[in-house]
């Protein structure tokens, strides 16, 4: 009998030896992903509202994507990152942190694989926002433009096209920057168009509105079968570098809200598109490149076949 309780006494201790070998592994490849996949921030610091994080990739795996969200202040988006980060490397990641006054920019970074990073800056001054009469307060960015290039912007398919192309720019009597239709006039707000090669009646204007998201006013662009829109350009532009632009709007009737960075040079939207909204105030932010073939930028702001309100613009070199 003595014999035998060795025996089992022997296979216990070695199934306990195996649990304990199997527990001791699981945690070290554990770890072991963890520092594959591992970021860590070096530095954090905010210079005239430009937040610069400093992330290193402490794995031995190329790191080609993060996540990136910015949790306070809000109304903030987190410019996201493009590029990768070699093992062992370190790379600077910008956004613009908006506000008024001292606030804290804190963001969480997350890889594909591993543990995220939080990172915390300080910002005091606010960041430089290249247009003028941002808030509206003292009035439009002038006469309200139509959209379609040498046609009026009909809903009927004589006339269909993207809501975000470029808009008219009024003054101007370039082709390359899509005149308003010839059969437009220009009046106080916007302009009227109702003859060939319309075939229906249009109307787009730009007025000031109280309904605003900050201060006293708001931009509103309404157009009947018309896009209607204001542009404005940055003040300073600088080829192959990034840009945030952010700005709040408000749904009022028709189409959804659009915008359009037209690009001077290239003669592109880039970017563009049209915004969900929710009813009321809404905010977006998004960041792009300026491509090498940039000489100006323009923002455009549109009404979208119906009337849509803008306001708190802003367009930030982010480089």
């Amino acid at each position: 009998m003595k014999g035998v309780s060795t025996v089992i006494a022997t296979i216990l201790m070695l199934i306990i030896t195996i649990a304990l070998a199997g527990m001791a592994y699981m945690y070290i490849a554990g770890v072991f992903t963890a520092t594959v996949q591992g970021i860590e921030v070096i530095d954090a610091y905010c210079d005239r509202g430009i937040v610069t994080i400093t992330i290193r990739n402490i794995g031995t795996n190329v790191i080609t994507s993060f996540d990136v969200r910015q949790t306070s202040p809000p109304d903030n988006l987190a410019s996201p990152y493009q590029g990768i980060i070699e093992p062992g490397r370190t790379i600077n990641y910008k956004d613009v942190c908006f506000g008024d006054g001292s606030r804290s920019c804190i963001y969480r970074i997350t890889p594909p694989l591993g543990k995220s990073a939080t990172a915390t800056a300080t910002c005091i001054e606010k960041p430089q926002n290249l247009l003028t009469n941002a808030g509206f307060e003292t009035g439009t960015w002038g006469a309200a433009g139509d959209c379609c290039c040498g046609y009026c912007s009909c809903s009927s398919p004589l006339c269909s096209f993207p809501a975000w192309w470029k808009c008219a720019d009024p003054a101007s009597s370039n082709p390359a920057d899509c005149p308003i239709a010839p059969s437009c006039v220009a009046t106080a707000t916007g302009g009227v168009c109702n003859s060939p090669p319309c075939t229906c009646s249009a109307s787009y204007d730009s007025t000031q509105s109280m309904d605003a998201a900050e201060g006293s006013y708001s931009l509103q662009l309404a157009g009947v079968n018309a896009c209607a829109c204001n542009a404005q350009g940055a003040s300073v532009v600088t080829p192959d570098t990034n840009y945030t632009v952010g700005f709040k709007y408000k749904h009022i009737s028709g189409g959804a809200p659009s915008y359009c960075v037209w690009v001077c040079g290239c003669n592109i939207c880039y970017p563009s598109g049209s915004l969900t909204y929710t009813g009321g105030w809404d905010y977006f932010e998004t960041t792009f490149q300026a491509p090498s073939c940039t000489t100006c930028l323009l923002l455009h702001l549109y009404g979208s076949l119906g009337t849509n309100l803008y306001d708190d613009v802003k367009f930030v070199k982010l480089d």
